[in-house]
């Protein structure tokens, strides 16, 4: 008689919490490895932050000063951004490449969201759009210049498009 004194919808609100699925989402701690301005490596397992679109290495970006490396810059900002902290990330599936599209955290800041403010990475999908409009209206980061959006570039050169 327990279940009758909850009510109809006490006891489907306790059915549903019986059935949810666990959680799939996936959490990795620990220093970071930096590939590249939206790519890390956090105890062997590779991770794209999920919403971002930075600069390839090797791209080049314009500045009153003429071209400059815009893909190297962007993950020198990253390195930076960490430092020697430990990174955080919440990763709930994996990209085409295996790798893990994940949200992460370095002292106490959003790293998805710091580096699209920051300037040194494109909104990708509607997320950050905000924070793009943002970095955009500030000047700074790829901002400062001129530059071609990171899957644009990869399309003109490779043909390859990242998956979120």
């Amino acid at each position: 008689m327990a279940v009758a004194s909850l009510g109809i919808a006490g006891a489907v609100g306790i059915g549903l919490a019986l059935f949810q699925p666990p959680s799939t989402t996936e959490r990795m701690i620990g220093p970071a490895r930096i590939i590249d301005g939206d790519s890390l490596e956090v105890n062997d397992k590779k991770i794209r932050l999920i919403g971002i679109d930075a600069p390839e290495l090797n791209q080049d970006c314009g500045h009153t000063t003429g071209p400059y490396p815009c893909g190297e810059e962007a993950r020198r900002y990253v390195v930076r951004l960490i430092g020697s902290s430990p990174v955080l990330c919440e990763s709930r599936r994996k990209d085409k490449y295996q790798r893990h599209l994940a949200q992460c955290s370095a002292r106490g800041l959003d790293l998805n969201r710091q580096i699209i403010l920051d300037g040194w990475a494109v909104a990708y999908g509607r997320t950050y759009e905000a924070e793009e409009a943002e970095a955009r209206g500030r000047f700074v980061g790829l901002w400062s210049g001129a530059f071609e959006r990171p899957t644009d570039w990869r399309k003109a050169r490779r043909g390859d498009m990242v998956e979120d």
